[in-house]
């Protein structure tokens, strides 16, 4: 998917010497800004979950091993491919949709309303932060529970 050059930037290393030109498209522009999106999500969540760490032990299989693995899993193929494309967006350029340019920056709008949506849900946590699952039960009295 080739993009017309949008912005090319030119650097000088001497008077008069060769010039350099670093061209950045569209869709390197889109790539950057994700990087940088996923940096600031990555900032916001390991500042919370270390601010609401408690040092207590949680046990993590209660969830269900299937859960437990799984979750880790698709999360390792997500982190596999986003380097990939960071590195190289050809690697993966069968999955790639042509869209309007428009839409795209609406990605990037929603993108940032996101960000400021789950800074603000942290932040109102504070400590109240866990990875850990609950479900309610009913005991049949009518009464319903907390369970871990």
């Amino acid at each position: 998917m080739a993009r017309s050059i949008r912005l090319v930037l030119a650097i000088w290393q001497e008077p008069h010497d060769v010039v350099i030109i670093a061209v950045v498209t569209l869709d390197d522009r889109f790539r950057y800004i994700l990087m940088l999106g996923l940096l600031a999500l990555m900032g916001i969540m390991v500042f919370h979950r270390l601010r609401a760490r408690t040092g207590e032990k949680l046990d993590r299989r209660q969830a269900g091993l299937f859960s437990l693995v799984a979750l880790r899993l698709v999360a390792l193929a997500g982190m596999i491919a986003l380097v990939a494309y960071f590195r190289n967006p050809v690697n993966l350029a069968f999955s790639a949709i042509p869209l309007p340019d428009w839409l795209r920056w609406a990605g990037v709008g929603v993108g940032c309303m996101t960000l400021c949506l789950l800074f603000w849900k942290l932040r109102s946590l504070g400590k109240n932060l866990t990875d850990c699952t609950f479900e309610i039960m009913n005991d049949g009295d009518g009464s319903a529970g907390l369970r871990t």
